[in-house]
């Protein structure tokens, strides 16, 4: 996962363990696959409402994009109706599979938008379909791996936040790092029929990944 060094002789680098009750943070974010760009929110829990505002934060980054294709894994929250609500009407190649305590419509605390947002549903858990997991492999090894901080809670947080916010412009260095500065991963052009590239533009080609983290 990362590298780890220590003075030599016997002593090996060593994980510091916290006397606290461990403590987690979660990550939402996405990788523009094009320019190398991230767009994230560090939240204790990513909910549906926490998911459903992040659409916003997609589109504020690109306000002038007529399409956006958002490529996500088979989470459940992905397809949840308050998080499909503020997005254009939605097709899946394959089927959801969602609690059934949750309700089939939105609720009235949903937030109804048209965003040209287009969800690119990937077939099973297939992480190596989605280069957004080689930014979190970036963090463990930049960030997390051994990190010293499972005392100082907030200092860890901040450290990822100083580390992401590196790459809220345009990344040729991200895009070489997870393998995509010299190809475009336009993984679905058509989506059934939705787009072309003769009566529109390529979509913005976003990946979409969760991360969990812990103190110790």
């Amino acid at each position: 996962m990362a590298h780890a060094y220590e003075t030599i002789g016997h002593e090996q680098p060593l994980a510091l363990r916290s006397y606290r009750s461990n403590t987690k943070t979660r990550i939402v974010g996405a990788l523009n696959y094009v320019d190398g760009s991230v767009v994230y929110r560090q939240r204790s829990k990513i909910s549906v409402s926490v998911l459903g505002d992040f659409w916003y934060d997609l589109a504020l980054k690109h306000p002038t994009a007529q399409a956006i294709a958002v490529v996500v894994d088979n989470w459940p929250v992905h397809f949840h109706p308050d998080v499909l609500a503020p997005l254009q009407t939605q097709t899946f190649a394959f089927p959801t599979h969602n609690p059934s305590h949750w309700p089939t419509e939105p609720t009235r605390a949903a937030k109804h938008d048209h965003l040209p947002i287009r969800l690119l549903q990937l077939p099973t858990y297939a992480p190596w379909l989605n280069p957004i997991e080689k930014l979190w492999r970036y963090l463990y090894q930049e960030v997390l791996h051994l990190h010293q901080f499972s005392d100082l809670w907030d200092q860890l947080k901040q450290k990822i936040t100083e580390r992401l916010d590196q790459f809220a412009l345009p990344s040729p260095f991200l895009l070489n790092y997870v393998g995509l500065l010299y190809q475009i991963a336009l993984t679905e052009l058509h989506y059934r029929g939705g787009f072309s590239l003769i009566n529109a533009p390529p979509p913005i080609q976003i990946g979409i990944r969760c991360l969990i983290l812990q103190s110790s």
